[in-house]
């Protein structure tokens, strides 16, 4: 069976890793935003210069609804089929799986 990330398993991984909704360098210098985003993510790059004009800045702000929003395109399309070459047994095994890789990077 194949799954995708579900509203619960996003909501669950945003619940645990914490949302920051201005731009801080992380304890390895890395600029980063709202639940863990950088520029090192293509996908996030991307998203950043989409949504604001540019990649992530210094000054950058986000607001719950865009990390979210974010959260749920790099679950989708980063961290899901990494967590699938794990063969899930089910939707919950899956969005535990989902999490841990998205905690690991």
């Amino acid at each position: 069976m194949y799954y995708l990330p579900d509203a619960s398993g996003i909501k669950f991984t945003g619940d645990h890793e914490g949302f920051v909704s201005r731009a801080y360098r992380d304890q390895g210098g890395v600029l980063t935003i709202g639940f863990g985003f950088t520029n090192l993510s293509p996908l996030c790059r991307q998203w950043f210069i989409k949504r604001w004009g540019h990649v992530l800045q210094a000054d950058s702000k986000m607001t719950r609804a865009e990390a979210n929003e974010l959260l749920r395109v790099v679950m989708l399309h980063e961290t899901a089929p990494v967590a699938l070459t794990l063969q899930p047994s089910s939707q919950t095994a899956f969005n535990a799986e989902n999490d841990v890789v998205y905690n690991c990077g």
